[in-house]
This record gives structure tokens, C-alpha cells and sequence, in this order.
């Protein structure tokens, strides 16, 4: 588990109470989908659905308190997220200014020998730039949300009159803490949005959005600003302001390019435009990357203090639930995700993506049946390693755990489903299986750094035999030194993960460990560079059969990861809740399946890298995949835009993940169109590509 509040055996050794028998009464009035034979769109009946029942679990009344949050872990996440940020974000200038620079030192010999260069200017400032954008970034974002999505105060009387008991929470929080309230603002979209920024108690903003005020109650209300307020005690939303806000360049590049898309200054210009588009998204998901070990371990303190401060768990469960079915509600009455939360995710109560498949089921499908999978897949951390938040159904078991604390009743019964802690040798068992478990890249990239070491060792020691053999044409294997190379450095690095991972059940320590101890072999070869310059040199023949094993991994599971129609049977209409009821279902383990239903999306290409599909069917709306991560880059594949809200029958394969996607094979038109799928062709030109690439190494020593 990812938190160290939330582990259950911190709470309370009591018996926990008799579970409630009470099931969830639901009226549901399904969406019919109707269409023409002549195949033109087909209209949805409306959804008209009746209030959720929900069990309305009480609050408790007892004043034992929950234990004292440790913050230490969190602050260790905090630190080593910004210096992976530093390196990202220095890593990705420099490569940029590559270009630049290389102008500039033409120049240079034109005009004099003064003339600076864009690398010196950068390796001087950078970090002033971050200093300074960590003190302006909340008047930044202040800036962009007035702009773009006009952002206006919140008085705290018009909050008073939606929620009273949310005002007595932010009284006695600033009582206690002997600060000011914070700043209240308000957003006027219909779905619910929350987030905090700021780096002083006298600019830190909670915002909330009209719709948020208008769909949950005055307890679930308050729970939610119990959450924001717990991340402004936890101090990570410092860091977290500085982070959004410097997200937002390249968002807003990205967003603007794909715009002027829609120009024709001159017949090469929408191109151009959705080339660099596609290049700020990159970015933009790029930096994103070291953020996200401290983006879910910050969710889990909040809900820890706002439990702790609000004592009512089982609100904020219904609150979480509520507002994941609005976001979906939203997102399908729009047709695609709105861009502010697309943009501000890391700041965000809910994930999105994570949202859009459990938000649109049935009514009387119990959540219980769905969110098993958050609870007992063994594969669930690994496969929300990209995640910006926890997995739904672990915080929802955790607010269950923290209502069994106060022996009161839990507004969902997910105990059951907890798995008991796993032996080592079973976490050994679970490396070994990876392979038929991940989606197929993280697995090739997996076992080819493993086996790449190995190989590397390998022939480590045949260079040496040869050499006492007197047989030279071998000993070239040798002449990296990778003794005193830098691949026993990151050999050492991945020992060390590996240790972590078998001594600790939770997961974020490897992260900071990691990121820590690359600081420190840093540190040692700036003291001593003439006896430690190896930290840093490259290992050619390492990169070689990293490559090589790389590109037979893909081979090897290309047919088990898109299984052949005509060795498999294909399930004709599955109900979408028994495909997600399956706790131990993997990606890697992908179900044939062909659906019919609505295709939601963007209405133009805004960029390359993975363009939003959805599926809304008569049982719930689903991700879909189509050309996978940047296949949609190849020209001769067409972008399914003419289907856009219109039936279509999608045939692939769905994989179950943190997030359910049907990785599509085919989408068909009732008029009988067709328009096929390039993921299986973007995986043989990267199997070819690094054949070649590492084939191309081995021939350079």
C-alpha cells in the first residue's frame, strides 16, 4: 500500500462491527440505443435516472482520535519529486536548446568570442528560475483561471448557506492553527471541481466549482474541504502550485498550436502546427512523470486529515462516489474530457480517466462487485504506476477502515476484498510472472534491463576467460571496463530497488531511494572526479543487449498480447460490469470482444500521442486505445473522426487496468465502413528499429 496513514493495522486492533446486510436499492432507467439500417446516427434515448439510495452511513461520535499522521515520507516523496523534476525539466531545456546552440556558436565565430550561448545561460539559472517561479506560481495560476476559465470570489455567506458545517470547519481550522482562512473561489462549470494552490497561508485558494456546491450535501461538503485542507497542514500543495503552474506552459502551447490548426496561412501550416502540438503534449506528459509518486501519496494524507478533522468517513465515500459519477456524466454529455481537468489533474480529487468507466454503470450494480479489482489484483500498483492518483477502490476500503475504527457502519463493505499481506517469495512469484501480466511494452522494457544486465555480465566473463586463454578476438567484450563502468552503477541502483521492494510493502520508498541515492554517486564524483568519472560514462555493448533482447521480447509476445480471432473465440455484446467484476484480470491477458455503441471523442486532432476515445454503450462508457502510444504518427492510418457521435461497432481486445481500455482492433460503421487499428504495426517498427539500432552498436566496438 502507498500510504503509510492508511495501513490498517495502524488504526486499531478492535473487532470490527457486524456488516451491514443492507443492500443498495437502485432504479435504473437504461439508455436505449436505437439506429437507422441506413446506417446515420443514432439517437440516444435520454437517461433519466432516479436519486441513488444510498445506505447514509453515520458519522462518528466518539472523540478517540485517529493516530498522529507522519509526515516524513511525504516529505521525503516532496524532496525527491523535485529534484527528478530539476532533471526533467534541465534535461528538456538543454535538449531543446541544442538547435539553438548550435546557431549560436556559427554566430559565434561571425560576430565574438563573447557572444553567449544558450547551454552556459542555462546551467547558471535555471535554478533561480525555479525559485522564482516557486514564490509567482499561485498568482500564475490565479491568472490562467481567470482567464480561462473564469475563476470569481466565493463569499463565505453564499458558502454558508450550501454548507454551514463547512464554515464551522474552516473557523476551527484557523482557531487551531492561529492562521487565516483561506482565500474561497468559486468556478461556474456544472461538474465537480476541487482543488488548492498556494505557498502562504495568505494566498492559499480553495477552489471549488458550482456544481460541486449544488450535487453534494452539507457533510459531503465538508469532508472535501476537509481533504484541501489537509493538504495545505501536509505543506506539499507548495510544491504542488509550483509544479501545475509550470504544467501549464507546455498545456497551453499545446492547446493553442492545436487551435491553429485550423489555419491555412499557407498549405503546409496546419501541419506544422499539429507537429508542435503534438511535440508540448510530449513535453507537457513528460514532466508530468516525476510528479506522480507524490501526487498519490498526497491523496492519501488528505483523506487520512480530512477523516481525522471532520470525523466522517463514510461523507466523504459518498462524496467521492457522487462526484465520479457527475465528471462522467459530464464528460459524456461534452463527448470528451474538458480541458480544465485534463490540465489541473494533479490538483484534483478525482482522476478523470480513472472516473469514466465506474462513474457510468448502472445504478443497481452494488460498487462493491467493481472496485475488487483496486483491492486484490496484485498487479494494481504496478499497473497505476502512471497514475496521477490512488486506485478509487483502495481509498474508498480505507475510508471503510477508518469507519470500522469508530465501530460505525461503512457506507461500502469492501473488507472482504482486502488480500491478507504476501509472503516474499510470493513477491518473487509475482516478478517472475510480470511478463504475461503488464501490457506488453513495460514488460519488454522490464525483462530487457534485466536480462540486459545479465547478458552484459555474461560477456563480461568471456572477455575475461579469453584474455587468460590467449584468445583475443573476444576480448573486446572487455573494453568497457564494466567493472569501474557506469552500468555497475545503475546495476548497484537496481539491486537496491529490488531490495526495497522485497523488505517493504510500501512502494513509494523506492522512488525516493532511488532518486537519492543517484544524488548521492552525483555528490562523490563531484569531490572526486578524477577516481569516480565513470559514474557517468556509457556502456555501448550494455545499450546493444538491452536493444536486442528488447526487440525479441516484443517478438515473443506479440501473438500472446493480440490474440488471433481465429484461435480465440470473440464474446459478442459482454455486459461491461462482468468484464470489470474479475478481480485478477491483467492487461497482458486481453479478452477478444466486439461492442456496439456511441464513439465519443475529441471533435478534431488536437495531437498525435493518443488521441481520447470513448465508448458509450448500453451498460457504461469505456477508454479505448487506438494505434496506441504514438502510432497515431503513421500517415497511412486514418483517425476514426467521421464515426464521432455515431454508432459504431468496435472489435479488440479489453484489458483491465487501473484504467479499462478496449485496445481496438477495427471500428465498423452500420453502413458497413471499416477503419483498422496501427498498434500492432507501431510495435514491428519499434521490434525493427532497435534490432537495428542495437545491431548498429555491437558493429561500432
Amino acid at each position: 500500500m502507498e500510504n503509510q496513514a492508511s495501513n490498517p493495522e495502524d488504526l486499531s486492533q478492535e473487532n470490527p462491527p457486524q456488516k451491514n446486510e443492507q443492500q443498495d436499492n437502485f432504479e435504473y432507467n437504461c439508455q436505449n440505443l436505437t439506429s437507422k439500417i441506413t446506417g446515420q446516427a443514432i439517437k440516444k434515448q435520454s437517461r433519466i435516472p432516479s436519486p441513488r439510495q444510498w445506505r447514509n452511513a453515520p458519522r462518528a461520535e466518539s472523540r478517540k482520535k485517529l493516530k498522529s499522521l507522519s509526515k516524513i515520507r511525504l516529505w521525503g516523496l516532496s524532496l525527491a519529486t523535485v529534484i527528478a523534476l530539476f532533471w526533467v525539466f534541465s534535461y528538456t531545456l538543454k535538449l531543446g536548446l541544442i538547435p539553438i546552440n548550435s546557431i549560436s556558436v556559427k554566430i559565434q565565430d561571425i560576430l565574438s568570442d563573447q557572444f553567449p550561448r544558450p547551454h552556459l545561460i542555462l546551467s547558471k539559472n535555471i535554478i533561480i528560475f525555479l525559485v522564482i517561479w516557486l514564490i509567482i506560481s499561485p498568482w500564475v495560476l490565479d491568472i490562467i483561471l481567470r482567464y480561462y476559465y473564469r475563476l470569481q470570489p466565493l463569499l463565505l455567506n453564499d458558502l454558508k448557506t450550501k454548507s454551514p458545517e463547512t464554515v464551522k470547519l474552516l473557523t476551527k481550522y484557523a482557531q487551531i492553527h492561529s492562521i487565516s482562512q483561506p482565500i474561497l473561489k468559486l468556478l461556474p462549470v456544472s461538474y465537480p471541481v476541487v482543488f488548492t494552490y498556494g505557498n502562504h497561508p495568505r494566498n492559499t485558494c480553495i477552489v471549488v466549482s458550482r456544481g460541486l456546491l449544488t450535487q453534494l450535501t452539507d457533510e459531503e461538503i465538508a469532508t472535501i474541504y476537509g481533504t484541501q485542507l489537509g493538504f495545505i497542514l501536509n505543506k506539499d500543495v507548495i510544491w504542488m502550485t509550483a509544479i501545475v503552474a509550470l504544467l501549464q506552459i507546455p498545456y497551453l502551447l499545446y492547446t493553442r498550436f492545436a487551435t491553429w490548426t485550423k489555419l491555412q496561412l499557407f498549405p503546409l501550416f496546419p501541419q506544422i502546427m499539429l507537429i508542435l502540438s503534438t511535440l508540448f503534449y510530449g513535453v507537457y506528459q513528460f514532466w508530468r512523470l516525476p510528479v506522480l509518486w507524490l501526487s498519490r501519496q498526497r491523496i492519501f494524507d488528505s483523506d487520512y486529515q480530512a477523516v481525522q478533522m471532520t470525523k466522517n468517513p463514510n461523507a466523504l465515500c459518498r462524496a467521492l462516489l457522487k462526484m465520479t459519477t457527475a465528471i462522467t456524466s459530464n464528460i459524456q454529455q461534452q463527448g470528451y474530457t474538458p480541458p480544465l481537468l485534463e490540465s489541473f489533474d494533479l490538483l484534483l480529487e478525482i482522476q478523470p480517466q480513472q472516473a469514466i468507466t465506474p462513474g457510468s454503470l448502472p445504478p443497481n450494480i452494488p460498487y462493491e462487485s467493481v472496485l475488487s479489482w483496486d483491492c486484490i489484483n496484485p498487479y494494481r500498483h504496478w499497473l497505476g504506476l502512471f497514475d496521477s492518483h490512488p486506485l478509487l477502490g483502495e481509498r474508498l476500503y480505507l475510508l471503510g477502515r477508518y469507519a470500522k475504527f469508530w465501530n460505525i457502519d461503512s457506507e461500502l463493505d469492501l473488507s472482504e476484498h482486502w488480500p491478507s499481506l504476501s509472503p516474499k517469495g510470493q513477491l518473487w512469484e509475482k516478478l517472475i510472472k510480470s511478463y504475461q501480466a503488464l501490457p506488453i511494452l513495460p514488460a519488454a522494457i522490464l525483462f530487457s534491463l534485466g536480462l540486459g544486465v545479465i547478458f552484459r555480465v555474461l560477456f563480461w566473463g568471456i572477455a575475461k576467460l579469453s584474455y587468460y586463454l590467449d584468445f583475443n578476438s573476444l576480448i573486446w567484450l572487455d573494453k568497457s571496463f564494466p567493472l569501474l563502468g557506469a552500468w555497475v552503477v545503475w546495476l548497484l541502483i537496481i539491486c537496491i530497488v529490488v531490495l526495497f521492494f522485497f523488505i517493504s510493502d510500501r512502494s513509494p520508498h523506492i522512488f525516493a531511494w532511488v532518486i537519492f541515492l543517484k544524488v548521492m554517486m552525483n555528490m562523490i564524483r563531484g569531490w572526486h572526479k578524477s577516481k569516480f568519472h565513470w559514474f557517468n560514462d556509457t556502456d555501448l555493448l550494455l545499450t546493444a543487449c538491452c536493444l536486442i533482447i528488447f526487440s525479441c521480447c516484443l517478438i515473443i509476445g506479440l501473438n500472446r498480447y493480440f490474440t488471433n480471432s481465429q484461435s480465440t473465440s470473440i464474446e459478442t455484446e459482454p455486459n461491461l460490469v462482468d468484464l470489470l467484476s474479475d478481480p485478477k484480470a491483467v492487461p497482458g491477458q486481453g479478452q477478444l470482444i466486439e461492442m456496439k455503441g456511441i464513439l465519443l471523442g475529441y471533435p478534431k486532432v488536437n495531437h498525435w500521442l493518443g488521441q481520447e476515445l470513448i465508448l458509450q454503450t448500453s451498460t457504461g462508457l469505456i477508454k479505448l486505445k487506438f494505434m496506441g502510444l504514438v502510432g497515431n504518427i503513421i500517415p497511412w492510418f486514418v483517425y476514426p473522426k467521421q464515426f464521432l457521435k455515431r454508432s459504431v461497432t468496435v472489435k479488440g481486445w479489453f484489458r483491465r487496468g487501473s484504467v479499462p481500455v478496449i485496445d481496438v482492433e477495427s471500428f465498423k460503421s452500420p453502413g458497413g465502413k471499416i477503419i483498422h487499428s496501427g498498434s500492432t504495426h507501431f510495435l514491428l517498427m519499434l521490434i525493427i528499429i532497435s534490432a537495428c539500432w542495437g545491431a548498429y552498436v555491437i558493429t561500432t566496438q
